[in-house]
This record gives structure tokens, sequence and C-alpha cells, in this order.
């Protein structure tokens, strides 16, 4: 069985997110979406959140499957039996960072291959979601009805 695992901190998982999650579950049998405690990250949801709003996005991918971690994406690949993490492209700027990330990956296990998936969404970002959700904009094209309701309930601190 083919396994992957997609990665970010997901503050929050977008659609976007799901456009990449979706087009992996077409290539590996079974597609991990690790949420990524990152303790240099200032984020508007708590990673219990972020969890959650993730596990709304994908409830009709059949083969994807929502965790959290603390570490490096190498390790829990590691840890899952997984050889490859797939990384989502919006942008060259995006391309610059996700390369110079691969190659530490690949210097810290040289196993796992780093993937790109080019977004069919450029526009969608998390950043621009947190801005939605802060000013009350419209989030019908970021974020699933799910995601909106959850997200509705939370309490947010700015």
């Amino acid at each position: 069985m083919s396994s992957c695992i997609f990665t970010g901190s997901f503050d929050p998982f977008t659609t976007g997110h799901m456009d990449i999650a979706k087009r992996a579950e077409k290539v590996f049998d079974k597609v991990y979406i690790a949420v990524l405690k990152n303790e240099f990250k200032a984020t508007m949801f708590t990673m219990k959140q972020r969890e959650e709003i993730a596990k709304a996005a994908v409830l009709n991918l059949s083969n994807a499957e929502v965790i959290c971690y603390d570490g490096m994406a190498v390790d829990i690949a590691k840890k899952l039996n997984v050889n490859a993490i797939i990384r989502g492209i919006r942008s060259s700027v995006d391309l610059d960072y996700e390369r110079e990330m691969a190659f530490l990956n690949s210097k810290f296990n040289s196993d796992i291959e780093t993937l790109f998936i080019i977004s069919n969404c450029p526009h969608i970002s998390s950043t621009g979601a947190r801005q939605l959700i802060e000013y009350g904009g419209d989030l019908s094209e970021v974020l699933t009805k799910a995601q909106i309701k959850i997200i509705n309930n939370f309490k947010i601190t700015r």
C-alpha cells in the first residue's frame, strides 16, 4: 500500500489544501494530513481546533486521515512508514521555500521524497482565510460549509 504525508500548519485547512489532498489521493492509497505544531509560529487556531477544521474538510475523502504532530515531517513520515511528503505550490515564492525544505529533509532522511503538487487554487491561502474570518468576509470559496460552522462555534482570541 502506498501512502504519503501532506504536512502544514493548516491555520486553517482551506479548499486550496483540499485540492492538493484530493489530487494526492488519486496517486496514493493513503494520505495522512499532518497538522504541524510549531512553537515559533503564532496561529489563530489551537492545534486541536486546526485538527477539527481539517477533519471537517476531508470527511468525503475515503483515503485521508488527519493527524497532529510535533517535530519534523521526516520523523513522522518514518514513524508512519511513508516515503513521500506532499507539498502544495501556489507560486514561485512557495517553490523556492519548499525546494529548500525538501533539500533539508533529504539530509535528515534520504529515503523520503518530497513531491510538489501545483495548486489549482493559487489565490486561496490560510492567511487570506484568517483575514476573512477576522473581518467577517465571505468564506464560501475558501472553506467548506462544515468548516465554517465549526469556526463559528469557536471563541477566537485576538
